[in-house]
């Protein structure tokens, strides 16, 4: 830890510190080692304390609280280290205050598993405080799985972000969605490309989604337009969007043509073929309007499609899905369209 009590009850900084004091934890009032010798001058608690503060830190950690703690200094937002929420048993990495909102900055380096990460989230709403989590150079130089990011996925500007804290530059980074582009355009068609020859690369009988398309007279990779989308991805769902696209559109072709539905009906038949990542990391209301945009992405190019239209109130499917006979003859129109 950063800071401990002196002898008045003080918190004191480990860098500040002078050897010949006593310096007691702020959690269990145990003694303390101060160590200043590493790069990071920090209290440490003796061997066998039972105290939720004697799991030892990295040095990186140490430094990331450190560094975060200054920056916010910088920006007037009142930082305090490793404040303690005793009704929760939780304690913030650095907590500021934010246009008079409390908002606890939470320094991740090591692995943290959903459940717990969905637990301290919920822990800080029950308290009113607010959290970002911030992720650790160990996380932002790695390739991160689809169920990672939407792990600690949240927003920024209104759009679902992973941040990233670099403690060496104390620096943000942030990853955001990938834009696509607008349907006929080169970076759309050259997507679609990649997606196509993808697709045909991985499609083996042994997949449920293969054998579906096959037993309805399709190839994967043949699938239609609209199932590439023409905004933006992130990872929503547990299939990858071109493929959950796929998975509607085949749940599609066995519905008579005709159905309709309301407009809440046609987004509950959605939500009934899909199955989402957690996204611990939000607010049920942020998930519940993050979840819709997805959905809302889908209606729009099913309608742009002419696959469903609006008629009155209602949503209804008028056109079969418009597949390609097979993958040579989809690639080969693409790359015709890529080079237009």
């Amino acid at each position: 830890m950063l800071v401990a009590k002196n002898e008045r009850g003080q918190l004191v900084w480990a860098s500040d510190a002078q050897r010949t004091r006593g310096y007691r934890c702020p959690e269990c009032d145990a003694p303390l080692v101060l160590r200043q010798g590493s790069r990071v001058p920090h209290f440490a608690h003796r061997p066998k304390q039972g105290c939720q503060l004697a799991q030892g830190e990295s040095e990186l950690h140490l430094l990331g609280k450190e560094t975060l703690w200054w920056w916010a200094k910088q920006r007037g937002w009142n930082p305090q280290l490793e404040v303690p929420f005793d009704q929760i048993e939780q304690r913030a990495d650095v907590l500021v205050t934010i246009q008079n909102h409390p908002v606890a900055l939470e320094f991740q380096c090591s692995p943290l598993s959903a459940r717990r990460l969905a637990e301290r989230t919920q822990g800080y709403q029950q308290v009113g405080v607010a959290v970002r989590w911030l992720l650790g150079p160990t996380y932002q130089k790695r390739l991160l799985h689809r169920e990672i990011q939407a792990r600690f996925t949240q927003l920024v500007n209104n759009r679902p972000s992973l941040t990233f804290w670099e403690p060496h530059r104390a620096q943000l980074d942030y990853l955001q969605p990938i834009y696509q582009g607008q349907v006929g355009n080169g970076r759309w068609w050259a997507q679609v490309g990649v997606e196509t020859v993808d697709l045909h690369r991985h499609a083996s009988l042994r997949d449920g989604l293969v054998r579906q398309a096959y037993q309805a007279g399709h190839q994967v990779a043949a699938c239609p337009l609209v199932a590439h989308g023409r905004r933006e991805w992130w990872p929503l769902t547990f299939e990858h969007p071109v493929r959950w696209r796929l998975m509607i559109l085949l749940a599609l072709e066995q519905l008579p043509l005709g159905k309709s539905w309301p407009p809440l009906g046609w987004q509950a038949w959605l939500a009934t073929q899909t199955k989402w990542l957690p996204l611990p990391a939000l607010t049920p209301v942020q998930r519940q309007a993050l979840r819709m945009h997805h959905l809302n992405e889908l209606t729009a190019d099913l309608l742009q499609a002419g696959i469903i239209t609006i008629r009155g109130e209602e949503y209804r499917y008028v056109r079969l899905p418009q597949w390609f006979d097979d993958f040579d003859q989809k690639l080969a129109f693409v790359r015709q369209q890529e080079g237009i």
